[in-house]
């Protein structure tokens, strides 16, 4: 009930804040959208279809409007005027307050991620001046609470992915075995994202309206890929210009917007699309369960990427005193 409270009151607080700022319909778009989030009505998918598309057309409006420079410059561009192909690709990993304050899922997954893969980065809220030269204005935002560490994520993983190229994961992705870096090469743009199956109580999102990806694992094979680019420099000014952030993945609607702008990176995302990740969500869902070996090797078996939560309040061990799979993972990793 105290959680059901909470979540009320974030809402409504951000209906009105929306309101107050951009306008009562995009306010009520949203809404509507997180009342099929939190339901799952049968008319769920319906609704939350026309509820995204109204989002989307309000958004298109507004930033073509208000960030028309930034919107020009890459409708001009093409692959040709991005950067090169890079060599070496590192593994971009963000965590704020340091290796040695993880929480342990996260740190699990990262010790997993490191001991089969030699190219992982870690970038801190103390070395992040190595790799990037972010607005001051931004880091400000930040310090203050009035941007969020997950909307600075955003900002860091496509600065990152613009300036250096290489795989940006979430810290609480498992890679279970040493990554495809070679096989990646192939693709300008990859995610690991395949479109799902509906029914009447599924919800749209951005990133699976028509095409499919996830933002906690993103990776292009050059420089300045016209995707990271636009979002970057797009986050980066909606930082600074905005009171209000318009939506909690702004990230998605600016990839959706940057796909359907650009000429070819909605082919480059399908393509991807042949890199199979279907079950990438399969262990969250039995992560309180009691640890099965051989369900484990068969799940693990040809995936590469697992998206878990550090949030989600597993527990070590059943009712019953037997290992879950969160206890095996965070005590032996494999």
């Amino acid at each position: 009930m105290g959680n059901a409270k909470k979540i009320l009151k974030t809402r409504i607080t951000e209906f009105f804040s929306l309101w107050k700022y951009y306008s009562f319909l995009y306010a009520l778009y949203n809404a509507v959208w997180w009342f099929c989030f939190y339901t799952r009505p049968p008319f769920c998918y319906k609704l939350s279809t026309y509820a995204i598309k109204k989002k989307t057309a309000w958004l298109d409006k507004y930033i073509e409007r208000e960030y028309k420079h930034i919107i020009d410059k890459y409708k001009k561009a093409g692959i040709t005027d991005a950067g090169t192909i890079i060599k070496e690709p590192t593994i971009w990993i963000f965590w704020g307050q340091g290796e040695e304050n993880m929480p342990p899922l996260v740190k699990a997954c990262y010790k997993q991620l490191t001991r089969n893969n030699c190219n992982v980065t870690l970038v801190t809220s103390k070395n992040i001046n190595e790799f990037l030269d972010l607005p001051q204005e931004v880091i400000d935002k930040v310090n203050c609470g009035k941007i969020s560490w997950a909307y600075f994520s955003d900002i860091i993983r496509n600065s990152l992915l613009t300036k250096y190229g290489g795989l940006w994961m979430d810290a609480t992705v498992w890679a279970p075995h040493k990554l495809p870096i070679k096989e990646f090469m192939n693709y300008r743009f990859f995610s690991p994202g395949t479109r799902i199956v509906v029914n009447n109580r599924t919800i749209n999102f951005w990133s699976n309206f028509e095409w499919s990806w996830n933002g906690w694992c993103l990776w292009s094979n050059m420089t300045n890929y016209p995707i990271f680019s636009f979002v970057a420099d797009m986050l980066t000014e909606i930082a600074i210009k905005e009171e209000v952030i318009p939506d909690y993945v702004t990230i998605d609607y600016l990839i959706y917007y940057a796909i359907r702008s650009h000429p070819t990176t909605h082919k480059d995302l399908e393509f991807s699309q042949t890199f199979n990740c279907k079950n990438r969500h399969t262990l969250a869902s039995i992560m309180h369960e009691e640890y099965n070996e051989v369900q484990y090797k068969e799940l693990i078996e040809d995936n590469y990427f697992f998206k878990l939560s550090f949030r989600a309040g597993w527990k070590e061990r059943t009712k019953e005193g037997k290992k879950t799979f969160y206890g095996h993972l965070i005590s032996n990793p494999q």
